[in-house]
């Protein structure tokens, strides 16, 4: 009896870590060089990592666990000899692959996904700066778009210059994640209805396939 006892606190320290939040910071800035930091914790501090980058110098992190740091510095890369690389075969997918995920309803599920992921980040931050491309066109398209899927986030200041060229950004985000209510919600995501059919389809279609194979051996 004791055995069940032993898996049933297992099984709840599994959930209780689950629910554990994962804080995590970062503020960046793009002009002619771009330069940022990020920082990530779990569990007060039990598990850390932390990134920063500089306009001149290549990334340097530092990871912390249980107490002990693990620092690291990406290096310049060695020059290599211009080798092609090997092609590989791929068969490329036609249209019928895609289409499914062009539905309306799927559609629909994804944006309820990242409505839900985004609500349980309760982030907090800015976005400010300078955006144009040497199409103005192209600028045009980028400011909708822009408004579109930021138009009421508050922090987001970004203006659009079609005079010339040009990136000049500045942002900060803070944030927790909590993996238990990031699982729920991709869960939900897969077991709706539009996703549901997508994958019990391909499924289906895989052990017919499967099944065709074996018939000739």
């Amino acid at each position: 009896m004791w055995v069940v006892y032993v898996l049933l606190g297992l099984l709840v320290l599994v959930m209780a870590l689950f629910l554990v939040p994962v804080k995590f910071a970062g503020e960046g800035s793009i002009r002619e060089r771009w330069s940022g930091r990020a920082y990530v914790s779990w569990a007060g501090g039990i598990m850390a990592g932390s990134w920063h980058k500089e306009p001149a110098s290549p990334p340097d992190y530092s990871l912390r666990l249980a107490g002990r740091t693990l620092t690291g510095k990406k290096a310049a890369p060695h020059a290599r000899p211009n080798v092609p690389p090997p092609k590989k075969d791929r068969r490329k997918r036609g249209p019928s692959s895609v289409r499914p995920w062009l539905d309306r309803a799927v559609i629909r599920e994804a944006i309820l996904l990242c409505r839900r992921i985004g609500n349980s980040l309760k982030l907090k931050g800015y976005l400010r700066g300078e955006y144009g491309a040497q199409d103005p066109a192209v600028t045009g398209f980028i400011a909708a778009l822009i408004a579109v899927v930021a138009g009421g986030w508050e922090g987001v200041q970004l203006y659009p210059r079609f005079e010339e060229g040009q990136l000049n950004l500045q942002g900060k985000l803070e944030g927790r994640l909590i993996p238990a209510l990031v699982i729920w919600a991709g869960l939900r995501f897969a077991l709706s209805q539009p996703i549901r059919d997508i994958w019990l389809s391909r499924l289906g279609s895989k052990i017919k396939k499967d099944k065709r194979r074996m018939a000739y051996v």
